[in-house]
């Protein structure tokens, strides 16, 4: 259970940094 909710955690976040980085112009910032 400890390794699954790490990887789904590490998946969350990647999403969420990825929806933001979209939203943010498609990736302009970096």
């Amino acid at each position: 259970k400890v390794i699954w909710s790490r990887v789904k955690n590490s998946y969350v976040v990647v999403s969420e940094i990825a929806g933001t980085a979209r939203k943010s112009g498609g990736g302009k910032s970096l």
